[in-house]
């Protein structure tokens, strides 16, 4: 029969299945927005890069080194599906190198010429970044040459890190885990690799919040065929069941291993220590607390390790409101590898602090105490102890300007110390400060400092000791244009003992660094004048420790001037610098010239 106009199709053409979707659309609808009756739409791609060429002209010991730059850099951003799900970042770069080597002495080192080009680049992928479960994934390969800092020596960084951070709804618990790995490569050092795995968890509870820290690195150094492997575990916990009662507990764990060479220190120990007042106003304050610590040192083959377990427990008593009365025991065993000893330590003392004095502007106040001590030990020696000590000190406030503050202060303690197996020393302590606080205006803020003191002890332990330390910090508008930042420690200490045959130590240590910065050179827009001088005369091996980043090789001196021009996207800076590092000076004038463009 034929079917009647207006009739549906036939049940088995209304039946049929829909045509199936290719196998990559939902991973392009991941990737794409839809947009119906078009082809999927890509995010928005953000861009910019930047070209840069660079003049230097360096001078040391060994000869004089120049070296032309050419860097080209391209860098993208962009989101997949939506900014919340993930974001996307990279970049690419071409560095052209000539170098050329004068040497001073051509029997010695052949004076060379030679061009490179290198290739950097990297990227970083973001997941989920908005969430309580971010993941984030980061590759980066840099040169030391066009970062435009100077160096001990030029090298080529890669870094691979990976991060997963998790937060539980109510936000009282979060988890952290990492993995990370620098390499470090140059033709002076060879590869310095750092491979570091972290892990953190933070806990708060009602009465307890706990912290636990795990961390493993190794330090690798192709050019000594040496390094280190270092291992941290430590956990925290913090009970405060009320006001008046708290408790902190610690456990670690460290151990350090220098590779082939056969030293090991290992370090553990189990920490607690408590507080507790009946009331809030109560005059009885109580603590106590046990420790056990095992350390361990293999070096060549000999292994030394010594053993502690200790409990304490200490009372004070307010007698009024500035004098107290104390006593506190402590029962310790020590084991070594030699060794092993019980001792007992006992306390009883008082201190008293008087009201202070005001009279002309100046502020005195002096204290005493006094306390005496008794320790026992199974190895068959004893020791009693007495103390007592009587100091003074003064201070004074000016006030120069509304802006300038000065202040001063001085003390002197004069003690009588007897042991009973060693005798009696005399020890009299001076000390002063003065301090200069300067604020011009809101923006500007800056503080200057210098302390003396100076101690001495005679009779059974003859010694003395200097020490003088100056410190300044802060931020110190001079002008419209031109600013002063500091932040510079310089301290010396003298120390003798004229039981060591008179011997004298003198050391002298500076560490920070000072900025002057002026916007505005002879008036000229943009034209702007940077000098900045860096000390450090403490060399920490951080690296070897597992800080990936930390540098190769650490400046102890560091001086740099630069006039620095821009106008649009275009910049130049020309400038000197001198840098020392292991007993060697480098001198450097450099140019360079940098041109931005894109989005971003």
């Amino acid at each position: 029969m034929a079917q009647s106009e207006g009739e549906g199709p036939p049940a088995e053409a209304a039946s049929a299945p829909a045509v199936a979707k290719p196998a990559g659309a939902s991973l392009m609808s991941l990737l794409f927005h839809d947009a119906p009756g078009r082809w999927p739409a890509m995010p928005p791609l953000r861009w910019q890069g930047s070209l840069t060429f660079e003049e230097r002209l360096t001078s040391n010991s060994f000869g004089k080194t120049s070296q032309s730059m050419e860097y080209a850099r391209l860098a993208t951003s962009t989101y997949i599906r939506e900014p919340w799900i993930a974001q996307v970042t990279a970049n690419l770069g071409l560095l052209t190198q000539q170098e050329r080597v004068t040497s001073d002495n051509p029997d010695v080192a052949p004076s060379t010429s030679q061009r490179g080009v290198a290739v950097t680049g990297g990227g970083m992928l973001s997941v989920f970044p908005r969430s309580r479960f971010p993941f984030t994934a980061t590759f980066d390969n840099t040169d030391s040459r066009t970062s435009g800092d100077v160096v001990a020596s030029d090298y080529v960084s890669r870094l691979l890190a990976l991060r997963q951070t998790y937060r539980t709804p109510l936000g009282d618990q979060i988890y952290t885990g990492s993995l990370e790995r620098s390499t470090l490569i140059s033709d002076s050092f060879g590869r310095d690799t750092v491979t570091a795995l972290n892990g953190t968890m933070n806990r708060t509870l009602p009465t307890h919040v706990i912290d636990v820290l795990g961390a493993i690195a190794e330090n690798r150094r192709s050019a000594t065929d040496d390094g280190a492997r270092t291992m941290r575990l430590s956990g925290h916990d913090n009970w405060r069941p009320n006001d008046t009662t708290t408790l902190d507990s610690l456990a670690s764990f460290s151990l350090i291993d220098a590779l082939n060479s056969g030293n090991r220190d290992r370090f553990l120990q189990l920490n607690t220590f408590g507080t507790w007042r009946p009331s809030e106003d109560s005059p009885f304050f109580v603590t106590g607390g046990g420790r056990y610590a095992d350390t361990a040192f293999d070096s060549g083959g000999q292994s030394v390790s010594v053993r502690t377990l200790s409990t304490n427990a200490a009372v004070t008593y307010a007698l009024t409101e500035r004098a107290n009365v104390f006593g506190a025991m402590n029962l310790a065993r020590v084991q070594s590898n030699e060794s092993s000893a019980f001792l007992t330590t006992q306390v009883l003392g008082a201190n008293y602090t008087s009201a202070p004095y005001h009279f002309g502007g100046f502020d005195y106040s002096w204290s005493t105490s006094a306390n005496g001590s008794n320790q026992t030990s199974t190895a068959g020696t004893s020791q009693r102890t007495l103390l007592g000590q009587l100091g003074h000190q003064v201070s004074r406030g000016f006030r120069i300007s509304d802006a300038v503050q000065l202040s001063a202060n001085m003390n002197e303690t004069g003690s009588v110390f007897r042991q009973s197996d060693v005798g009696v020393s005399h020890t009299l302590q001076h000390s002063a400060g003065v301090s200069l606080n300067v604020t011009p205006n809101p923006a500007s803020s800056a503080l200057v400092s210098a302390t003396v003191g100076d101690s001495r002890t005679e009779g059974a332990n003859p010694s003395s000791f200097q020490i003088a330390n100056v410190q300044t910090s802060g931020n110190l508008q001079l002008g419209v244009f031109s600013l002063l930042s500091a932040n510079l420690t310089v301290q010396a200490v003298r120390q003798r003992n004229r039981l060591e045959d008179n011997n004298e130590r003198t050391s002298v240590m500076r560490s920070g660094n000072v900025t002057y910065h002026h916007r505005r050179l002879f008036r000229v827009r943009s034209l702007r004048f940077v000098a900045t001088a860096q000390f450090n005369d403490v060399q920490l091996e951080s690296r070897l420790l597992g800080d990936i980043n930390a540098p190769h090789d650490q400046y102890t001196r560091f001086f740099e001037s630069r006039l620095e021009y821009t106008i649009g996207r275009l910049d130049f800076r020309l400038g000197t610098r001198i840098a020392q590092t292991d007993g060697r000076t480098d001198r450097q004038l450099f140019f360079r010239v940098n041109r931005d463009f894109g989005l971003y």
